[in-house]
């Protein structure tokens, strides 16, 4: 735990922890958003949704950095059942986030955009809320 910012670090996370860990940041998010508007307002509400925002950028990044790797040889979690050999599960997600960098967004928010444009909403997961830092 990173205890500065009292957040998981995403490096060891598997696949599905980080998904899971994006997910309950955004959902987080969506409930405040939600919330009275004095409430929203708070200082202490508007620091917490910065951080969370920032931390979901952080686990965005991994997701990126995973799919700009094959997965390795050993890493089991990104086979397939009977598959021989490593399937990259980010790499669609990669490739988009470089495409919204070239456009001129920044490393940060075209990881954000690309895990909840491919990964969330693709699946008919939608999040309205911002998540961009």
């Amino acid at each position: 735990m990173n205890r500065e910012r009292g957040f998981d670090d995403p490096k060891p996370m598997s696949n599905e922890h980080l998904l899971s860990a994006i997910a309950g940041q955004a959902d987080w998010l969506e409930k405040m958003s939600r919330a009275p508007l004095e409430s929203q307002k708070s200082a202490s509400i508007v620091e917490l949704a910065r951080k969370r925002r920032g931390y979901i950028a952080r686990l965005c990044m991994e997701v990126v950095s995973r799919g700009a790797t094959d997965g390795g040889p050993n890493n089991q979690e990104l086979k397939y059942l009977g598959a021989t050999s490593a399937l990259n599960v980010f790499l669609e997600v990669y490739e988009y986030s470089k495409e919204l960098e070239a456009t001129g967004n920044s490393k940060e928010n075209a990881a954000v955009k690309s895990v909840k444009e491919k990964l969330f909403a693709a699946n008919g997961v939608l999040y309205p809320t911002r998540w961009e830092v």
